[in-house]
């Protein structure tokens, strides 16, 4: 899977698009094959780090997470059958999410049981 990454603060033009690890969703998670991703004021904070405290949480040097991008519009790939409580996990087939990580192909999303 091809992902758009950030490994160090800068601008634009330290962007990377890289082949990474698809991720595996975890039980109260399903994976979402994201069709369309903005670009918002969140991305570019934090590919400038900027501002300077940010920093402090994210990486001082260079970022903990290389991941971008906050909203996606996004169809539903696959899904675990059960959630923690044993409930169906139910989501809709396709819809908008707010998430770390929408500059890749595929992305696991937290389902409210």
């Amino acid at each position: 899977m091809k992902a758009v990454v950030c490994t160090k603060y800068g601008p634009p033009d330290i962007l990377q698009l890289k082949e990474v690890e698809t991720p595996t969703p975890k039980v109260d998670e399903v994976l979402v094959r994201i069709l369309a991703a903005s670009a918002n004021p969140l991305d570019w904070h934090r590919m400038r780090g900027a501002p300077f405290l940010a920093r402090l949480d994210g990486g001082l040097r260079k970022p903990k997470d290389p991941r971008l991008g906050a909203d996606i519009a996004g169809q539903k790939d696959s899904r675990r059958e059960r959630g923690k409580a044993g409930r169906r996990i139910r989501s809709p087939n396709r819809s908008r999410f707010r998430l770390l990580g929408a500059r890749r192909e595929r992305e696991s999303v937290r389902v409210a049981l």
